[in-house]
């Protein structure tokens, strides 16, 4: 039996480094969090702050357990439970502790702080093929760590040099699209310079890279033991236009992962590397394809390591839904509260089924008497291109505000 806990403020929590979340934002994680039901198993319970009414919940969720945490009691839980949260933090390790559960299968806290900082990305954030010397690239990273305001700059300018206009700053700790900085040039406002000053204060300071044209992206989900370091399978990503997630495309078979080989080999670097700093659970790693400022295309082995789950890695739970030969799209969207647009969205997944595309509704329609407005549907087609050309045009021409 698991105790499947979806602590989407991870790297918030991680080290009590918080920052501030938006309404906006913890309304989307509160709504995200039963749809974490789908790596569940018959037997196991989900812990959500709000359990959505039976009434309310989609045929692909109605076998989960969902519970609020005041009302779990001790002789709820079986003597073999194991705690899998989203991540692990020392709160979660606590609960652990309570649970009476194994803690040799728990990380130590600084080893998870470990496997999720800029730091340790930056150890293998490498680049095929080989940059040649005198590029941009020729340390053999795409991004830079930086300590100062003087290096970021001095970072900022040579990058501009090499024709990369724009930039990304991130933060030590991965935050999904949340808590960075999207700019170009040195010139920044005050808030962007409070941004940077608190964060250099931190240990390590930030990472710049350059802002690139990302041609693909996917997901590789690894899950790592004490024993052994298990591939479990890729999930291309699906982006908005400032690089935030809004959705995963799996197979039901292993084709996507054809042409990420390289990808994978790395990733098994990454895992070894995390494991030997004592982290172990499931790894994500996020690596893409980029159209370089002369035209070639490089791919870029290790753009996040995230050590704890991904929405790429409950997509691919969702393969059990697909037959031979077809592909998934589950697509992250939200649901307009306007009737009238709410009417076009109804009137897009209509024109889906029509197209001969099935739908699979994941997320909940209420929770707490409330509209869901963060949902996510899964698209199930004969190609790649069918359902991402479908979504573009039907679903992702709502407003993605998950991380706002």
């Amino acid at each position: 039996m698991q105790l499947i806990v979806p602590n989407l403020t991870f790297e918030d929590d991680l080290g009590d480094l918080r920052t501030k979340i938006t309404p906006q934002t913890q309304r989307a994680f509160n709504e995200l969090a039963p749809v974490l039901g789908l790596i569940a198993d018959k037997d196991d319970i989900v812990l959500v702050p709000e359990v959505p009414q039976p009434e309310d919940i989609p045929e692909s969720l109605q076998y989960v357990h969902y519970r609020q945490p005041a009302s779990l009691r001790h002789d709820d839980i079986a003597t073999d439970t194991s705690v899998v949260p989203w991540g692990w933090t020392a709160q979660l390790r606590a609960l652990a502790t309570e649970r009476n559960c194994d803690l040799s299968k728990v990380p130590a806290t600084a080893a998870v702080i470990e496997a999720n900082s800029r730091r340790f990305n930056a150890e293998h954030d490498r680049l095929t093929p080989e940059p040649s010397p005198g590029s941009a690239f020729e340390t053999g990273t795409f991004g830079r760590l930086c300590d100062s305001i003087d290096v970021w700059t001095q970072e900022v300018r040579r990058l501009r040099q090499f024709g990369f206009e724009r930039w990304v700053t991130k933060a030590q700790l991965s935050h999904a699209g949340r808590n960075r900085l999207l700019g170009s040039g040195i010139e920044l406002n005050d808030q962007q310079n409070g941004w940077l000053k608190k964060h250099f204060a931190q240990p390590g300071g930030v990472y710049l890279e350059p802002w690139v044209p990302v041609v693909d992206e996917c997901g590789l989900q690894f899950e790592i033991t004490q024993q052994q370091i298990r591939f479990v399978g890729v999930a291309q990503l699906m982006n908005d236009k400032v690089g935030r997630y809004s959705g995963s495309l799996i197979a039901a078979d292993e084709r996507l992962q054809q042409s990420w080989t390289a990808a994978i080999e790395h990733g098994y670097t990454v895992c070894r590397s995390a494991l030997a700093a004592g982290y172990w659970g499931p790894l994500g790693i996020d690596a893409f394809r980029f159209v370089l400022p002369n035209g070639d295309i490089a791919t870029r082995l290790c753009n996040d390591i995230n050590g704890r789950f991904t929405m790429g890695r409950v997509a691919l739970h969702l393969q059990k839904w697909l037959k031979p030969n077809e592909y998934g799209l589950w697509t992250h969207h939200v649901v307009p509260d306007d009737p009238g647009k709410f009417a076009a969205y109804l009137e897009s997944l209509i024109n889906l089924k029509a197209e001969g595309v099935k739908t699979i509704a994941t997320s909940p329609l209420k929770i707490a008497g409330n509209s869901v407005r963060q949902r996510t549907t899964l698209l199930i087609g004969q190609t790649p291109a069918q359902l991402l050309i479908l979504a573009q045009n039907s679903m992702s021409k709502q407003e993605y505000e998950l991380f706002e």
